[in-house]
């Protein structure tokens, strides 16, 4: 009888797994004996000896593997209940400090885009960042018309010079191809804030209509390209006084400010992401940075947004000066948002937010059936279902 097509993968099977990497797992030397099943699609189903679970109970535990994730490639789906919990939350992860360093076998949530001097170069490490991964990790940029990744060789309209929806669509058109040319899924953009006091360049400029109307428009010439798009920053007033980069922020928002992230969720916006500033006025978030409020998530789900809500980086101070743990920083995150930009954070950051959650889920703190409910987000924007009960 042919299996069904299934992969388990496991690092055992020396998947390009760094010497440096085995030292770390510090595991005592064995002989791993491996059956390949061949079905009639070339999907391959690995098994061995002595297989270790994909979870890890030690608070070193490195960054997790794909290691006993049933995959069915032909039909691009998994089994949830294959995963751990540690390879769930690694899922959320998007990061750039680590990916050029990381063995392929591990797993990446998400690529972020640093600047590139060449299209070609942005393909290359694209590419590279997929090679190997039979999952493979989404590729995020910040695409707005200022301070771009591209600047090193190419510009692209601002927010500021876009004057009507035909312009707001057009731009979106033009970056969402470039953007599908170099391999990118899923673009940090529009900002929908609607006023830019900081940059000068990241706002459409207009009220709070004329500011939705680009925006939708903008986003319908993204998805024009098959590129997904993200409204930010919630609940508004992010590029207006203090800079949320450098110092913590309060901020009263208006009826106008929300306005347009109510209009983008109508455009199917694919993400949304909060800010980092502590609002209140016709959006309270409780006294906390917005995207690591409850009350963020309750009102953007109780709106009908069921796509991806995704952190600000977390290493900007408008977050990091709200706490005194790192713990209790990682956990809130987790509470909140379906995607962590862990930005400034290297592999050892990574591997520690991965340890501190997983420990947070053991404990009780954090329900087990948000990290179910936000991967099944991120791996069905990859392209990918989901075998058996979730």
């Amino acid at each position: 009888m042919v299996p069904k097509a299934r992969t388990i993968v496991s690092t055992e099977l020396g998947l390009n797994t760094a010497e440096t990497e085995v030292q770390e797992l510090n595991r005592a030397a064995h002989v791993v004996t491996a059956v390949i099943l061949l079905s009639p699609t070339g999907a391959v189903q690995m098994l061995e000896e002595d297989q270790q679970p994909g979870d890890n109970n030690s608070s070193t535990a490195p960054i997790p593997t794909f290691e006993g994730i049933e995959i069915n490639r032909r039909e691009r789906t998994i089994n949830l209940s294959s995963v751990s919990t540690r390879q769930k939350i690694a899922f959320m992860i998007t990061s750039y400090r680590y990916e050029d360093s990381i063995s392929e076998s591990k797993i990446i949530g998400g690529i972020h885009l640093k600047s590139a001097s060449s299209k070609t170069q942005f393909k290359e490490r694209i590419e590279r960042y997929k090679q190997g991964r039979p999952i493979k990790p989404l590729i995020t940029a910040d695409l707005e018309g200022c301070i771009e990744p591209t600047s090193k060789f190419r510009d692209f309209k601002s927010f500021a010079e876009v004057n009507t929806s035909e312009q707001a669509f057009s731009v979106g058109k033009i970056q969402g191809s470039f953007l599908a040319d170099i391999g990118v899924d899923l673009n940090f953009s529009p900002v929908v804030d609607l006023n830019d006091s900081i940059w000068g360049c990241r706002a459409f400029p207009g009220d709070y209509k004329q500011v939705s109307k680009k925006a939708c428009s903008y986003i319908q010439g993204l998805h024009s390209e098959g590129i997904m798009a993200t409204a930010k920053h919630y609940p508004g007033k992010t590029l207006t006084g203090k800079d949320p980069h450098k110092k913590m922020k309060t901020v009263k928002v208006s009826k106008e400010d929300t306005y347009p992230f109510a209009s983008a969720i109508n455009c199917s916006v694919d993400a949304v992401m909060p800010s980092h500033q502590i609002s209140s006025g016709v959006m309270s978030t409780s006294g906390k940075p917005a995207d690591v409020s409850q009350a963020t998530r309750n009102v953007l789900r109780n709106q009908g947004f069921e796509g991806i809500i995704v952190s600000d980086a977390i290493s900007m101070e408008g977050l990091k000066g709200y706490y005194d743990s790192k713990t209790e920083r990682y956990v809130d995150l987790f509470r909140t948002n379906d995607m962590i930009l862990n930005l400034v954070g290297g592999k050892n950051d990574t591997r520690d937010m991965v340890n501190t959650v997983n420990q947070a889920v053991k404990d009780g703190e954090l329900d087990e059936k948000h990290i179910n409910k936000s991967v099944l987000r991120l791996l069905k924007a990859r392209g990918w279902g989901f075998m058996g009960r979730s």
